[in-house]
């Protein structure tokens, strides 16, 4: 993890990071933030219904179908409240019914009073979609994952006013990737190659905090064995695409500051970060075939790019907020 300031990745503020164990509260929008992404146990345990709920998320993973008759009993007898609502989601998600899920989880979203505890709800929903991509893919049955998921994200935007799709992904990577690993699958197999770079894809397109995205791709490209020297031949042109932003993220942050990083993060919402998406998709679309990048104009100017670099350095740049007489490419680099 980076060193310095800690900042929501809802709103932008600072976190309190002498709150609880794993539990980060901030100090300006008064969310709870949690360290660990998959452990459910805690989060909803102290919550009405805690245990209940609990049991509930538990016997899902086994029996999905007596789970769904336990959580109808809880909603009978305590009528729709959000954490019912939502676990109700999560139980139709390990029964594949998406659309049952989606249904109750934007319920759940109408009914909260306070946005404090979102973070749980989004670790709640980010797990039951990962075991429902899971779901889908071992069945054969065809789900729009992505487009999926960047509508809850949205729907959860307008809700509480905050960003949240780069936390959302970020979340249901980690979560992802742990289940991938308690089935012994490797970046090799179907369900890491056919999910998780789109999954990456939209955490750096949408994390604001440009010290967040160096140390994410930094991981990722340790987890996948990235050589910059064999890339080629080991077909990971995308990773060396990331490995790219992360050495001009690196160039051209060298001497800011958390005053700068918070500046720039508070400048990104996920709706004007849309333009970012469209232009690292772009580039993405481009990098096995670095000619393709000369149907592509600079921002700086209206002249073709040359070479996947300079796409790179003009991607970073808008990431950052640099003005175009600040954006020569650093000699680091």
């Amino acid at each position: 993890m980076f060193s310095g300031t800690l900042l929501c990745p809802y709103c932008g503020g600072v976190l309190n990071t002498t709150t609880g164990v794993g539990v980060y509260t901030c100090q300006s929008c008064g969310k709870n933030n949690y360290a660990s992404r998959s452990d459910l146990t805690s989060m909803m345990s102290d919550r009405p219904l805690g245990d209940a709920i609990v049991t509930v998320l538990d016997l899902a993973t086994d029996n999905a179908p007596r789970a769904l008759e336990k959580v109808e009993e809880l909603i009978e007898e305590n009528g729709e409240t959000p954490d019912l609502m939502f676990t109700r989601g999560c139980v139709y998600a390990h029964m594949g019914e998406d659309g049952k899920a989606h249904n109750d989880w934007k319920t759940g979203l109408s009914l909260l009073d306070t946005f404090n505890d979102i973070d749980a709800y989004v670790c709640l929903i980010c797990d039951a979609i990962a075991d429902l991509i899971i779901y889908k893919e071992v069945e054969f049955i065809e789900f729009d994952y992505q487009r999926y998921i960047d509508r809850i994200s949205r729907e959860i935007y307008e809700c509480i006013g905050d960003s949240c799709r780069a936390i959302v992904y970020s979340t249901l990577y980690r979560i992802y990737m742990t289940k991938l690993r308690d089935m012994h699958m490797g970046v090799e197999d179907d369900l890491f190659t056919d999910i998780v770079p789109r999954i990456f894809r939209r955490i750096i397109e949408y994390t604001r905090d440009y010290r967040e995205t160096i140390v994410t791709i930094e991981r990722f490209l340790n987890q996948v064995g990235f050589d910059e020297e064999t890339y080629e031949d080991d077909d990971d042109y995308e990773c060396y695409l990331y490995h790219l932003v992360k050495l001009y993220l690196v160039a051209y942050t060298a001497e800011m500051t958390d005053a700068d990083a918070e500046a720039i993060m508070l400048q990104w919402n996920d709706e004007n970060m849309s333009v970012l998406e469209d232009h690292f998709e772009e580039i993405v679309s481009c990098v096995r075939d670095p000619t393709m990048l000369q149907g592509i104009l600079s921002i700086k100017n209206d002249e073709c790019i040359a070479d996947l670099p300079e796409a790179v350095n003009g991607y970073v740049t808008e990431y950052l907020l640099l003005k175009h007489e600040d954006s020569e490419e650093p000699e680091t680099v």
